[in-house]
């Protein structure tokens, strides 16, 4: 995609290269660009790159600028959003520490009004809860959250409080109830956060299963389901045999995806 260059603001034009770079490739392809780029230096290079031109302030105006050209109505703010996600994927998007506090992500759930706020809320919930019961002011937003408009939100709010809560098997069933979401960025939110709790989270195990053999899954969500099932670990004989299955799929991603999680699964 060829950007028009005039509707970017002006701080923003000089990382319109990369981001074009990016944003010329299909949706259906990202993860396989993504898994390449990590194995190509050059590209590595070029992208890193752009992770360093985007510092935190020009992040945060980008922020402010998605949400007044919203991206369902602007191919110039949806590129950057995607570009964004991209330098995220590759753990090269510049953070602000002093962002990453228990207010800060409070503060956050509380910010309503575009998809990238819908986004920094499923964050905040899935920040917090790495700061367990050092969180605990957090309680009562989370639960707020659990009826967020953004199914993704209620996820990861499920998640933050079974950990800062003590581990309450209801939340573990409402994040499995995830998997039945009609869309698919839902699903492939719930099973990671499945796959965070481990052992515990053996109740989502037949809803995985299903998933990963289900055709009618995109072939770039089954792997999400496949590491899942790897990961809660509470069934090994069964996830390595399902697995196993995924290596004979017609689907030439999900048979390398699926050959590869094996391997681990035997390397461990």
């Amino acid at each position: 995609m060829l950007m028009d260059v005039s509707k970017v603001p002006e701080f923003l034009r000089p990382l319109v290269p990369y981001v074009e770079r990016w944003t010329a490739i299909g949706n259906d392809e990202v993860q396989a660009r993504l898994a390449a780029a990590r194995s190509d230096q050059a590209k590595m290079d070029d992208t890193r790159r752009f992770g360093e031109l985007f510092t935190p302030e020009l992040q945060e105006e980008c922020a402010l600028w998605t949400d007044r050209e919203p991206i369902t109505e602007s191919e110039e703010t949806s590129a950057f959003y995607f570009a964004i996600g991209v330098l995220d994927e590759l753990d090269l998007l510049q953070s602000d520490e002093d962002r990453n506090t228990v207010n800060s992500h409070i503060e956050a759930l509380t910010k309503f009004g575009s998809y990238r706020l819908a986004s920094e809320r499923m964050h905040a919930a899935k920040f917090l809860a790495d700061f367990g019961d050092h969180a605990s002011s957090a309680i009562e937003p989370l639960r707020t959250a659990l009826d967020d408009e953004d199914h993704r939100v209620r996820v990861w709010a499920h998640y933050a409080l079974y950990k800062i809560g003590g581990g309450d098997q209801a939340h573990i069933e409402s994040i499995r109830d995830y998997l039945h979401d009609a869309d698919n960025e839902v699903r492939t939110e719930a099973a990671p956060a499945l796959g965070r709790i481990g052992p515990d989270a053996a109740c989502g195990i037949p809803v995985l299963v299903d998933l990963i053999e289900d055709p009618r899954q995109d072939d770039f969500d089954v792997p999400v389901f496949m590491e899942t099932l790897a990961s809660i670990g509470a069934d090994k004989s069964l996830a390595k045999e399902t697995i196993k299955r995924a290596t004979q799929s017609d689907s030439e991603w999900i048979r390398k995806e699926a050959s590869e999680i094996l391997k681990s699964m035997t390397d461990d």
